[in-house]
């Protein structure tokens, strides 16, 4: 099966964050996000744009927090501020979210992504 992406597409996507495309690290992200993806698409050639960024997307969250931190804490001087991510680490690792399995359904079969929905305001009366 054709690579959806490859260790090089991944640095490029990644930029200042020193991804050696040939390291082992990148290789095996690079190799489950092509797997992950390609469960859902099957071979397709050409790959459409959206899917290879999806596919990127879901090689770089093993990249971005590696170490699976859910807060950072910096201090300077007398102050500090720490950052907590949400989900407190069920979302650590290489996957694909529901909503990008939906688009990449939604790609392949032709249809429309739908963007927004209706939003209905409802006023109170006095």
């Amino acid at each position: 099966m054709a690579d959806i992406i490859t260790g090089d597409d991944l640095a490029a996507y990644l930029p200042g964050r020193n991804v050696v495309p040939d390291s082992a690290t990148t290789t095996l992200y690079v190799e489950l996000a092509n797997g992950i993806v390609s469960e859902v698409t099957g071979e397709i050639f050409p790959v459409p744009v959206r899917i290879r960024a999806i596919t990127l997307e879901v090689a770089a969250r093993g990249l971005r927090d590696a170490d699976g931190y859910t807060s950072v804490t910096t201090a300077f001087d007398d102050t500090s501020r720490t950052v907590r991510r949400e989900g407190a680490g069920e979302d650590l690792g290489v996957y694909l979210t529901d909503e990008e399995r939906d688009e990449i359904v939604d790609i392949l079969s032709g249809r429309p992504r739908r963007r927004a929905g209706t939003i209905r305001l409802g006023v109170a009366r006095p």
